[in-house]
């Protein structure tokens, strides 16, 4: 017998066991619908991963590209910029009566360069990643021959990159690097005595102001105005 109001102390441990049944019960089903949720998420995200890895080329880690058809370089690697930012740039590329207008968008750290070109609204156009896996790249049918993510990354390099860091690089591809500062900043890179490329600063720096980069081999040009430098 019990006193009048008291709990059975047996019917306590029943009910106390009961309810931590319903609890584990409702927090297994919690668990497994979240880890469904997550794997799903997971499933998609390397769905993904995997088709865009399809829809790009890749070169070895040893990258060369050529300048002309006789003259070839090794492009430097990232770290050889010796610093870690994230650009935001606006170009206009000329080749004859085609122009483009793109937003490059780069970011440089020690172990890759990944750049994106858009179009105005917003497209993507190309986009090219230097890392350790080697060189992978994607753009769209229909561009100019010339207008491709290899080129535009090799020629960001030579706007960019420190004149003791592509002397070497070039001159191993049998070219030469001249850089003045008057009457303007100027860089030419010569192959056989004559120029092919002609890079313009408007300052001393090369990362204030617009740069015209003017391919004379393959008659192509483009402008760039770096809007955003952000140190990573």
């Amino acid at each position: 017998m019990t006193r009048k109001g008291l709990i059975n102390p047996s019917c306590r441990r029943r009910q106390a066991s009961n309810a931590l049944n319903l609890l584990d019960s409702g927090l297994r089903r919690h668990d497994e619908k979240r880890m469904s949720q997550g794997f799903s998420k997971y499933i998609l995200v390397f769905g993904l991963v995997i088709l865009a890895g399809c829809s790009m080329l890749s070169r070895p880690a040893h990258i060369v590209v050529p300048l002309t058809e006789t003259h070839k370089i090794q492009l430097p690697p990232p770290k050889s910029l010796g610093r870690n930012i994230r650009l935001n740039q606006l170009a206009t590329w000329e080749q004859g009566e085609q122009i483009n207008r793109i937003q490059f968008i780069v970011e440089v750290d020690d172990n890759s360069i990944r750049m994106v070109g858009l179009t105005p609204w917003g497209t993507q156009m190309f986009s090219v990643d230097l890392g350790p896996g080697g060189l992978k790249y994607d753009r769209f049918t229909g561009m100019a021959d010339d207008f491709r993510p290899e080129y535009m990354l090799t020629d960001f390099m030579l706007t960019y990159w420190s004149r003791e860091q592509l002397v070497t690089v070039l001159r191993d591809g049998g070219l030469e690097l001249v850089e003045t500062y008057e009457p303007i900043h100027q860089r030419s890179i010569l192959a056989d005595g004559k120029t092919i490329i002609r890079i313009e600063y408007d300052d001393t720096s090369r990362w204030n102001g617009k740069v015209m980069f003017i391919n004379l081999y393959r008659n192509y040009r483009f402008q760039i105005e770096t809007l955003v430098y952000e140190p990573l």
